[in-house]
């Protein structure tokens, strides 16, 4: 009866933590947002301040406001950059978008003739195959088409109602960063007086084990993602490959998801073009996943380290449970926190499994 009870109370316990660990994510996380990544940034500058400070003897106030102009100074003039160069691509997509669908059928008929070369060398029940496929991606593409167009209209819609909320975020963001970067010291110390004495083994444990793993893991999809994103771009733009940044940018992000890859779009792209009979294009289209994929290969294991150790099975399960409660977004915090619960069990903070 006594195991019965401590059962029920510990099922009863980690269901609350997953709830209140949900409503974190979903909603506490967003609210504190620009105050959080003020103090990443004032942890990342503290060495550095206080190197200035015994050198020069500056005042604390007078180094907080520099270094905030020159963290948002860099960030503003990279973004800048950044998006104006999608903004241009993305501009004269959208500009060239009803003539590019108008082509689509006449695209779509030399498709079918290329592949009718290839299909008269064909078996007979190869043939019909291939006449099935054919009239299958067709009618995909067609209605694909008719969605990306609305999807695109409903984004530009979605970006200018979300303008307001992102300058109030970006201007709360700069103004937290100059607060949290003067009153560093005092902040840090008001936090861990917060932590009563008996718990700070293992607040010291989950700082240093379960979120340093985490933020490790961060840190090493971050490096993947930019490495990624400058190979494609470097590749694509040797290719002459009209909307280069774009399409580097948007094969990166399809890279870091799990399951998705920069083959799903590379491999199919390249396919097309041979069949086109681009073979110099679809040789490069396949040269440039190979290279992505060696390179992924070769640094994820050492980024990582053992702060990815998830076995495959746990990792699909999360990764599905992940994608069920909340669609793609969850197809990347589902590893995460199933990263984080491992860590918290391998160090003791909390026992999850035998």
């Amino acid at each position: 009866m006594e195991q019965k009870k401590r059962f029920i109370i510990q099922a009863v316990y980690y269901a609350v933590a997953a709830a209140a660990m949900y409503l974190l994510l979903r909603y506490a996380l967003p609210w504190l947002l620009p105050f959080l990544l003020a103090l990443a940034v004032a942890a990342a500058v503290e060495p550095l301040l206080r190197f200035v400070r015994e050198k020069m003897h500056l005042k604390r106030a007078f180094l907080a406001a520099v270094a905030t102009l020159l963290v948002v100074g860099l960030t503003v003039a990279a973004a800048a950059w950044l998006l104006g160069a999608l903004w241009r691509q993305v501009n004269d997509l959208l500009r060239r978008a009803p003539q590019l669908l108008a082509m689509l059928p006449q695209l779509l008929e030399q498709l079918r003739g290329r592949l009718e070369e290839y299909r008269v060398t064909l078996p007979p029940s190869a043939q019909q195959a291939v006449n099935e496929a054919v009239t299958a991606v067709g009618g995909m593409l067609g209605d694909g088409a008719v969605r990306l167009s609305a999807v695109l209209l409903e984004g530009v819609t979605k970006f200018v109602g979300h303008l307001p909320g992102a300058l109030l975020f970006c201007v709360t963001a700069v103004m937290a960063i100059f607060f949290t970067i003067s009153s560093y010291p005092q902040l840090r110390a008001f936090l861990l007086r917060q932590v009563p004495e008996e718990k700070r083994a293992a607040a010291r444990a989950l700082k240093e084990g379960a979120l340093g793993a985490v933020l490790k893991w961060l840190k090493a999809q971050i490096i993947l993602i930019t490495v990624t994103f400058l190979q494609l771009l470097a590749g694509l733009l040797l290719l002459r490959r009209e909307y280069a940044l774009l399409l580097a940018l948007l094969i990166a992000l399809m890279d870091a998801l799990p399951i998705f890859g920069a083959g799903m779009a590379l491999l199919p792209w390249a396919a097309v073009l041979g069949i086109w009979g681009d073979v110099v294009g679809a040789l490069g289209l396949t040269a440039l996943y190979l290279v992505v994929w060696l390179v992924r290969s070769f640094l994820e294991p050492k980024l990582l380290g053992k702060s990815g150790g998830l076995p495959p099975l746990p990792s699909l399960l999360a990764i599905y449970i992940g994608w069920q409660a909340a669609g793609i977004a969850g197809m990347i915090v589902g590893p995460l926190l199933l990263l984080l619960a491992k860590e918290l069990h391998d160090r003791r903070v909390v026992r999850l499994w035998k």
